[in-house]
């Protein structure tokens, strides 16, 4: 299909490159269709954009890119909202806010993003009782990286909890 966003202009988007998130995304409850867009291979950031609001677009980013010991914690109902059989199944990707200065760009590590691999369906996971915030500085997380063993920092970012 193609669609006229205001940001990218006219993108061709497959069939299978749309994401459903049910619910929407909290704020954002009638945006329902999705697509990640690349700009550059070099780059960390991807843009999340509505199919359904052609001026709708989240700059994404995988955490673990500048938290590399981050951990989401999800129940098997978590999972089952978006049809993922375990968390191996499952992207996690965070909203990211960039001010006037980029320097100053939070990541929300609060609410990540769940996206079934497999099925392309999609959720935001709000986390309770979660040590995260929704506003990471990310040059601060970045500087805080460089002093984490690499026993902290190794592991998947998913945990599943019974």
């Amino acid at each position: 299909m193609e669609f006229q966003s205001t940001r990218f202009g006219v993108i061709e988007v497959a069939e299978d490159e749309i994401i459903h998130f049910p619910q929407g995304i909290p704020g954002f409850e009638e945006c329902r269709r999705f697509t990640l867009i690349v700009a550059s291979e070099s780059s960390p950031f991807r843009f999340l954009q509505s199919l359904d609001d052609p001026d709708l677009t989240f700059v994404v980013t995988d955490p673990l890119w500048f938290r590399p010991d981050y951990r989401v914690r999800v129940r098997r109902e978590d999972l089952e909202k978006i049809g993922a059989a375990g968390v191996d199944e499952v992207a996690v990707y965070v909203i990211v806010t960039v001010p006037q200065n980029p320097q100053d760009m939070t990541a929300n590590l609060l609410a990540p993003l769940l996206i079934n691999t497999r099925t392309r369906e999609g959720v935001q996971h709000v986390q309770s009782d979660s040590p995260y915030q929704t506003r990471h500085r990310i040059r601060d997380e970045l500087a805080r990286c460089a002093t984490l063993s690499r026993h902290e920092a190794a592991g998947a970012p998913l945990q599943q909890v019974v």
